[in-house]
């Protein structure tokens, strides 16, 4: 009878918690405290009567949600802290994204957030993480989506959006940021992310305000209502006439986040990544190193490529390159030295060729392979110097190909593969097969 009533007494809803009495938190930024130990913890949270259909006008001129940050040793006491001045209870259920600062990454590194944010139930393992340039306390503040009016699905989707530019890691969340970590065969890496500093224009500085963000939820960035811009119309498009040109490298091999060459839009950039090694951020690598990370990493999808036309001096040739099977690898430990091969196949489809060379011709077919060819390993030795004498870090997962060769874990480990891994002799080839030629066979004769 006892135990009847024991049994009893655990049900009902005592620890109940109820949606109206719990804030939300969209995206999480975390930062290097500069006055001291500890952290900064800047959080985006959901306004629940702005977001449910934007409130009976509409709202669009109404900020649908509250950036708040506070200061506190460890994020715990962060949310405790905010929780003493927010009028629900702090939740981070439904976080879609995380704002690393750079300081944050480079000098306390991974290991103290990890280490909460894998034991803590309420995280989700497949959150995003990104590393700004700046802070993540100034990207949430200052972030200015156009196409989507709230900020947390402009984050949202921003990483799956590249997975078709091939400028971006595939992967790069929270769950594999705490296994690659812990895994002597391969170093993390994540989204890199920057701000412009002319959000929209070409010479506009961003505002940023305290508690909220700059454009009051209303009025966004490279669109027809960004007042501040000193160009004019050319704020939101093609460059008009006696527009200042464009900034940045054309090509995508020096593509870094803040400094693309474009005009308008959000004043948000991703591209490339971010270095890590030991759990600390070590470097960054640009968009066209990033390619060639997911191409040896066996998680490629597609991309739009340039290259030279080999028949056309001082032509371009514009291509769809796709993933073919999956990346092959042979490995060798003779001689003390580790020794790998391996070798890349990629289709290739024509897009486009402007000097008129007809590369469905099977005697013009070699010329082009070759040149993707050589397009394509370049930047793969370029990655593959760095990754070895720069950063000495795996970020390519090679060391997962070694691990095979040892029959016990402990004789892997002790055979220490950060160490032998920048001593290594690494050769990847590509193998270039052109499946396509478009929806048009042979290239327009204007004087037919």
């Amino acid at each position: 009878m006892l135990l009847l009533l024991l049994a009893l007494s655990q049900g009902g809803c005592w620890d109940r918690r109820e949606l109206e009495e719990m804030a939300f938190v969209l995206a999480l930024g975390l930062d290097q405290d500069p006055e001291g130990g500890g952290l900064r913890m800047t959080a985006m949270v959901a306004i629940p009567n702005k977001m449910a259909g934007g409130g009976q006008d509409g709202g669009g001129e109404e900020d649908t949600v509250l950036v708040t940050t506070a200061r506190a040793a460890t994020v715990p006491e962060g949310l405790n802290l905010m929780d003493t001045y927010l009028d629900r209870r702090i939740s981070l259920e439904h976080t879609k994204v995380m704002v690393l600062g750079r300081s944050l990454a480079e000098e306390e590194g991974l290991w103290p957030l990890m280490d909460f944010l894998g034991r803590f139930r309420s995280v989700r393992r497949t959150v995003p993480v990104m590393v700004a340039e700046t802070t993540g306390e100034e990207v949430l503040a200052e972030i200015q989506p156009v196409l989507e009016r709230d900020p947390h699905r402009y984050l949202e989707f921003l990483p799956f959006t590249t997975r078709d530019t091939g400028l971006s890691p595939q992967g790069a969340h929270l769950h594999e940021l705490l296994t690659f970590t812990e895994n002597p065969g391969i170093e993390p890496v994540s989204h890199w992310v920057a701000l412009r500093k002319q959000p929209g224009g070409m010479n506009t500085e961003g505002a940023g305000k305290e508690g909220a963000r700059p454009d009051g939820g209303g009025k966004q960035g490279g669109g027809e209502g960004n007042e501040g811009s000193e160009d004019g119309g050319s704020a939101g498009g093609g460059p008009g006439q006696g527009s200042p040109p464009l900034p940045g490298p054309a090509e995508p091999r020096g593509w870094e986040p803040g400094a693309l060459p474009r005009r308008g839009g959000p004043n948000l950039e991703m591209v490339g990544a971010a270095v890590f090694r030991d759990g600390r951020m070590v470097g960054t690598m640009s968009g066209e190193e990033v390619r060639s990370l997911n191409l040896l990493r066996g998680r490629f999808r597609r991309a739009f490529l340039s290259v030279p036309d080999p028949l056309a001096p001082g032509q371009q040739v514009a291509l769809e390159i796709r993933a073919g099977q999956a990346p092959r690898y042979r490995v060798s430990l003779a001689g003390g030295r580790p020794a790998i091969s391996g070798r890349v196949p990629v289709e290739v489809e024509v897009q486009g060729i402007p000097s008129g060379v007809d590369y469905s011709r099977p005697e013009h077919q070699g010329a082009l392979a070759r040149a993707v060819q050589a397009e394509l390993e370049a930047g793969i030795r370029k990655l593959i110097r760095r990754a070895q004498e720069e950063w000495q870090s795996d970020v390519i997962g090679l060391g997962l190909r070694v691990a095979p060769l040892f029959p016990t874990y402990d004789r892997w480990g002790a055979y220490g593969w950060d160490q032998r891994f920048p001593e290594a002799a690494i050769d990847i080839r590509v193998d270039v097969n052109l499946r396509r030629f478009g929806m048009q066979l042979q290239p327009p004769n204007p004087g037919r």
